[in-house]
């Protein structure tokens, strides 16, 4: 992603190359941190905000209830 750097010159390297067709367009990344969620989806949900479109936000993902804090928490990167 690059998002500290951008645009450094690897990234716009990379660039030019997939316009070259030098490189395909498959990538595969990892972190060291834990963005997963291992917690269980809840059975209980909370009301949602009427600023919220939970239902978008869901897309189309696995429906689930509403939970105040626990899909988009304040550490959200």
């Amino acid at each position: 992603m690059g998002n500290q750097l951008t645009p450094s010159l690897t990234e716009r390297m990379v660039v030019e190359l997939l316009h070259a067709g030098a490189i395909g367009l498959e990538a595969h990344a990892f972190s060291h941190k834990n963005w997963g969620d291992d917690n269980p989806i809840p059975e209980a949900g909370d009301v949602v905000p009427a600023n919220l479109d939970w239902e978008l936000w869901c897309g189309s993902a696995r429906k689930r209830l509403y939970r105040k804090g626990r899909y988009h928490p304040g550490n959200w990167r």
